[in-house]
């Protein structure tokens, strides 16, 4: 479900979707904006993991290997993900 509205070239979200305490905002939209972070977070993590995995594969042979291919695609998946948010104007800092 998608919270904020699109309008023109912005996005609005409804006010009963967010509550200002002294902590700071909290509320629907908040928590779906979190989670969408959290998610993000992961696939960062995944995305260096794939990196360290395919530096750590013997030289040898690496570029021929079942595991070599699984790696590439996870990587490749990963990426596109990046793009996409990149094409948003959304950045991400991968290093």
């Amino acid at each position: 479900m998608r919270l904020p509205q699109k309008k023109e070239k912005t996005c609005l979200l409804d006010p009963s979707k967010v509550t200002l305490t002294p902590e700071g905002l909290t509320g629907e939209g908040v928590e779906q904006s979190g989670r969408y972070e959290d998610f993000l977070e992961d696939l960062l993590m995944e995305y260096r993991q794939v990196l360290q995995q395919m530096e750590n594969l013997p030289i040898k042979g690496r570029s021929r290997s079942y595991r070599f291919m699984e790696l590439i695609n996870a990587k490749m998946r990963n990426e596109s993900v990046f793009s996409r948010r990149s094409s948003k104007g959304l950045t991400i800092d991968k290093d």
